[in-house]
């Protein structure tokens, strides 16, 4: 079967998804050290929808706060920074791409592994003291965007790329070679780059199934989050195979000799809050 010529097709597909300006903008206010609740505030007011949604979480039973909260500074105040930016993160970009999804690949499951993915980078990066982990989650919450362009690109063959890999029990991207001329991760770390994202975001994203490629760290924290989210059975990247965790990347990481009981507790303990952060987003609040 002759494969499909991705690069051929992007070139005629002038309609891709946009970075939200959002992001970019949080993506730079991000980057100052000192930024403050009041600054975070007014970057999210920009956006109504986006402000109500923040409110809705920030109201839920999760946090079962004894008063509900009508003010989007006192929300971020409770939330945190970390997690408003998350949050917000999260949402703009599930919104960006909403609407491209199948019977065969859910969005739900989807973007719960992804935000999963994002969080455990996270985390990894801050353990390794990596600098700029607020990257981290971004990489780990884009790692798999590069399916979502397939099946809005190629529908009928991505469809049969995810059929077959859970008829063969083969991982995705196993499949995808014979399909495609380029698999997700290389997609995925294509759209990246033309957002112009950080170069940290793009190699976690594109090297993430191979993080001896890449000098950049960033690739053997996604690779090694993604593992472990699937191994923990949060959300679904198409398949329920657990891929093996490179050993490079698990020493790269500083993770040789760690209690696994001690450092799994922690993960679990920093995705405490995917299901609500999921439930924002597709509890009917977004722009269609």
């Amino acid at each position: 079967m002759e494969r499909i010529d991705v690069r051929e097709r992007l070139q005629k597909a002038p309609d891709l998804p946009a970075l939200p300006q959002t992001v970019s903008r949080l993506l730079e206010a991000l980057r100052d050290p000192d930024v403050r609740v009041e600054a975070l505030s007014e970057e999210i007011a920009f956006d109504q929808a986006l402000a109500a949604r923040i409110l809705r979480l920030v109201n839920s039973s999760f946090y079962g706060l004894p008063n509900r909260v009508a003010d989007l500074r006192q929300a971020v105040v409770v939330l945190g920074l970390q997690t408003v930016q998350n949050v917000v993160l999260s949402i703009s970009l599930a919104d960006a791409f909403r609407g491209i999804a199948s019977r065969d690949f859910p969005p739900e499951p989807f973007w719960v592994h992804t935000i999963a993915a994002g969080l455990v980078s996270q985390r990894l990066a801050a353990r390794a003291a990596l600098p700029e982990a607020n990257d981290a989650f971004v990489a780990g919450l884009l790692h798999d965007i590069g399916k979502l362009l397939l099946l809005r690109l190629f529908p009928e063959g991505f469809a049969g790329v995810l059929q077959a890999a859970r008829a063969e029990d083969r991982f995705i991207r196993e499949v995808e070679k014979r399909a495609f001329t380029v698999g997700h991760a290389g997609l995925g770390g294509w759209l990246a780059a033309e957002w112009r994202l950080p170069e940290g975001i793009v190699h976690g994203i594109r090297y993430h199934h191979a993080p001896g490629k890449s000098e950049h760290p960033f690739a053997a924290v996604v690779h090694v989050a993604d593992a472990l989210v699937r191994a923990f059975g949060v959300g679904s990247g198409g398949t329920d195979l657990v891929p093996p965790i490179d050993a490079g990347a698990w020493r790269r990481l500083g993770l040789d000799g760690v209690d696994l009981d001690d450092l799994v507790a922690e993960l679990h303990w920093c995705l405490a809050g995917v299901g609500e952060t999921a439930a924002v987003l597709f509890d009917g609040g977004g722009r269609g």
